[in-house]
């Protein structure tokens, strides 16, 4: 497979009967068996946007190797319907090294302004009275590296701990 290309193709946009050549991030494998009693490799892929199921029915052992729960892995193959689903009939798939991928297209993003969320933090944090927590919430945020990680980090959508 050549090189990464710039432009990418989200889970979110992807279309029934679309080629596909893009970088997604493996969230669960298995090996099923189709009805003859034939190997396939069933993948869970996603990226910032969403999941999205993916098939491979040639080569499963070799594939197997290289599509890693928790690796990136350039998938090229063509968007197909099952089940009233869409899946990603895989052609050709390849590991792809950490660093050269942009985390910001694997995790998940506010649709909200950056700066006014800040801004509004902020604001909430001027209104902390006791001194002592005062203190705490600056030894954080007035921190440039730790903000800056801050507004990086993603937040839990379905579990929190009370």
């Amino acid at each position: 497979m050549p090189g990464l290309k710039k432009t990418r193709t989200y889970v979110a946009d992807l279309r029934e009967n679309q080629c596909v050549d893009e970088v997604f991030l493996v969230l669960s494998r298995s090996v099923r068996h189709t009805r003859s009693g034939n190997p396939f490799l069933a993948l869970e892929l996603g990226d910032r946007t969403g999941r999205i199921q993916a098939r491979v029915w040639d080569n499963v052992d070799a594939v197997k190797v290289s599509a890693a729960v928790d690796r990136f892995v350039r998938v090229q193959g063509q968007v197909g319907m099952f089940n009233d689903t869409l899946q990603i009939n895989v052609g050709a798939l390849e590991t792809v090294a950490d660093e050269s991928v942009d985390l910001a297209d694997f995790l998940p993003a506010s649709r909200r302004d950056p700066e006014a969320m800040e801004t509004e933090l902020r604001a909430l944090l001027e209104r902390v009275a006791t001194p002592h927590l005062r203190a705490l919430n600056e030894s954080f945020f007035e921190d440039p590296e730790f903000w800056s990680l801050f507004r990086k980090a993603p937040a839990a959508k379905m579990i929190h701990h009370a």
